[in-house]
């Protein structure tokens, strides 16, 4: 692995095994989160899939902060810097907020249909297609994930 990029990908992956074998969960096997959000898909479920959010939410914030940890501490440690091939802090951090983006959209929109039932759902991205737009749908949930998956919430240990 030469590309900066995948290094860092990688060094998240890490960061979650790392963050769960602290925790002392899912030592047999992951627990999919996103797919239990996906489970939960009713009008009934709203707290349920709130609450998993917030899980998903921390498990990616803390995944990179975990990640970059083991490579300040290999820097450190044995002078080997897994990070060098980043022009700047900027790239680097563009990555990791692009990776928490590509979640809150994704999640975003499972609460939404859930919240707002799937034929509305439909309807809307219909109107959208078109060129009409519906002011307030999916308000509620894009409130709720506003600054759930803010990059200033990586956890700083």
């Amino acid at each position: 692995m030469k590309d900066p990029k995948s290094i860092l990908l990688l060094l998240h992956e890490i960061g979650h095994l790392y963050y769960n074998g602290r925790r002392g969960k899912n030592k047999n096997k992951k627990l999919d989160l996103v797919g239990l959000l996906e489970q939960h898909n009713d009008k009934e479920d709203k707290d349920i899939r709130k609450r998993l959010v917030e899980l998903i939410s921390e498990e990616e914030r803390t995944a990179w902060s975990e990640g970059l940890m083991i490579a300040r501490r290999l820097k450190k440690e044995k002078g080997f810097n897994l990070l060098e091939g980043f022009e700047s802090l900027s790239d680097l951090q563009d990555i990791m907020h692009s990776a928490l983006m590509v979640y809150r959209l994704g999640v975003g929109d499972t609460m939404i249909i859930g919240d707002e039932g799937v034929w509305r759902h439909i309807w809307v991205k219909i109107k959208e297609k078109v060129g009409l737009k519906e002011e307030n749908y999916g308000k509620e949930q894009w409130e709720f994930l506003k600054n759930l998956f803010d990059k200033d919430k990586l956890k700083r240990n």
